[in-house]
């Protein structure tokens, strides 16, 4: 039974990272595509984490004390996920695996659809599973990009990511933290590099290339990141990143 993490994070996103170490590694093997999910915490060395889980459905059904699951899609490492450009309805959240050398891309398909890659780290991977993806032949451009540089530094290089749509657009969220993970270690969740906390974050906004200046990114992996438009239509500024 979950004790009301979903909701915090749906709806008070910021505050909720600043005060909770979250990981996805409680996650079972899911294609990509739409999907269920709930924040469930546990104690780990006497530290509270929360733990992205796929939901079960059975469990909240009406009547059952417990709240209800977060709906909404799952990027697998190394892989894609198509998402609407406009979300309506409950599917506002998109979850993704740890990020550690990983990044998150986003290139825009058209004027409705968006396709999300968790990218693994390394210049093979970039040009595989980025650069050179089939889907990447006839898109609008790339419409945001969050790399290892936005969250990790050598000692401390992993994050926990996801999207967001909010203020009538996407945004990546990505919380920075301490130590190298959790692991089992004969049957007990443990933390490995020391504690594991919350060491800051960032709100990355997505660009409706229909409609916003796309900005100029720098480089991962050796490779620039640009964003590339066959189109001329430029009616409003990207607002800023927030970074706390």
């Amino acid at each position: 039974m979950t004790l009301g993490y979903n909701v915090l994070l749906s709806q008070l996103t910021r505050g909720y990272l600043q005060q909770n170490f979250t990981t996805a590694l409680g996650i079972r093997p899911l294609d990509a595509g739409t999907a269920s999910f709930d924040l469930v915490p546990h104690l780990v060395n006497g530290q509270r984490v929360v733990i992205l889980r796929a939901a079960d459905l059975l469990e909240a059904q009406p009547g059952n004390e417990r709240e209800m699951p977060i709906f909404g899609y799952w990027v697998p490492q190394g892989d894609s996920c198509v998402i609407p450009v406009r979300a309506g309805g409950l599917r506002q959240l998109v979850f993704t695996p740890d990020l550690s050398g990983c990044s998150i891309m986003v290139d825009q398909i058209d004027a409705d659809n968006y396709r999300v890659y968790h990218v693994q780290g390394g210049a093979l991977h970039f040009q595989r599973e980025y650069l050179n993806h089939p889907a990447r032949l006839n898109v609008l451009g790339l419409a945001a990009a969050m790399t290892t540089d936005d969250y990790s530094d050598p000692q401390q290089p992993r994050g926990f990511a996801f999207l967001k749509y909010e203020e009538d657009r996407w945004w990546i969220y990505v919380q920075k933290q301490t130590g190298i993970g959790l692991g089992w270690v004969q049957g007990q969740l443990m933390a490995i590099g020391g504690a594991q906390l919350p060491r800051g974050g960032i709100r990355m906004p997505v660009a409706d290339l229909m409609h916003d200046i796309p900005r100029v990114y720098g480089s991962q992996n050796g490779f620039a990141l640009r964003s590339v438009r066959n189109f001329r239509v430029q009616r409003r500024l990207m607002p800023n990143d927030d970074i706390w």
